[in-house]
């Protein structure tokens, strides 16, 4: 066995144990994550229902990194949850795509904002 083969099965050993501790730790986080997220959504979506598509505001873009991934996939099993709450017609459907939309934007965006400040 060489050097490089030893350092692969090293690496292979350490990737498994990491993935398998991330799989144990994150239904927690992830349920708490939702749960937040879920309620964000309701409340955006009640501040949108009455406004029309026209008037919303633009979302802007997210940029595309492992944090922000992890935040819409988040986004999306809330989501889920949301829908599976009552059977939505087009209009209540794209209010909650929108609302969610809105809130991972402002989720994303705001780490960003937070970084860019210096304190002295």
């Amino acid at each position: 066995m060489t050097e490089k083969d030893t350092q692969d099965i090293a690496i292979e050993t350490l990737e498994k144990d990491r993935t398998e501790n991330l799989e144990s730790t994150t239904p927690m986080l992830q349920n708490f994550e939702i749960k937040i997220i879920k309620e964000k959504i309701l409340r955006e979506l009640g501040k949108i229902q009455n406004t029309k598509i026209s008037n919303r505001e633009p979302l802007h873009n997210i940029q595309n990194n492992r944090e922000n991934q992890l935040k819409i996939c988040t986004g999306n099993n809330a989501l889920r949850e949301i829908l599976k709450m009552s059977e939505p017609n087009l209009m209540q459907l794209s209010n909650v795509i929108y609302a969610t939309a809105k809130v991972l934007t402002e989720e994303c965006t705001s780490n960003k904002k937070r970084k860019g400040i210096r304190r002295n």
